[in-house]
């Protein structure tokens, strides 16, 4: 009882096959339809750590092009660990914008705008990204979207105006 195979019919095979792959393509067509229609996913990372989360702030401050913009309860642990990174952004024209508590100590040469009541780090940079932090930079949310960034600073803005 040996098993026997049969060779397909070519034209058969062509026709299976070609059936095949128009259902891929139909199946990417809805979801770029859905994508249309929905937007492209918002992607936001999470990083747990102060060590890491100072590392990811550090790393964006360092890609900064025009304006970084800080709002947090924890100025002196930023300020401490980025002094160098702020310095280095400034000295390449970067605006550096601060929103803090009163009388707390904010790095030299920054905009500093003094608000109450700040109870989490938020930092958008160039517009471009953004970055939620815990009050103790324990963990935070990180993403490179530019519309959820966008509407982040949007937000930092009005608390400037209205500070």
């Amino acid at each position: 009882r040996p098993v026997m195979y049969e060779a397909e019919d070519p034209e058969k095979l062509a026709v299976d096959l070609t059936n095949e792959i128009e259902n891929i393509f139909d199946r990417i067509a809805v979801l770029r339809d859905v994508v249309e229609v929905k937007g492209v996913p918002q992607m936001v990372y999470t990083l747990t750590g102060q060590e890491s989360v100072m590392e990811k702030l550090a790393e964006v401050m360092d890609m900064a092009e025009k304006r970084v913009i800080i709002s947090t309860p924890a100025i002196g642990m930023i300020r401490k660990q980025l002094k160098k990174r702020i310095s280095n952004a400034l000295k390449r024209g970067v605006e550096v914008v601060i929103i803090t508590a009163p009388l707390l100590k904010t790095p030299p040469n920054t905009k500093v705008v003094r608000r109450k009541g700040l109870i989490a780090t938020d930092v958008v940079v160039d517009g471009k990204i953004a970055l939620l932090a815990a009050p103790d930079l324990s963990a935070c949310g990180y993403t490179d979207n530019p519309s959820l960034a966008l509407h982040l600073e949007r937000f930092l803005e009005i608390m400037m105006e209205s500070g």
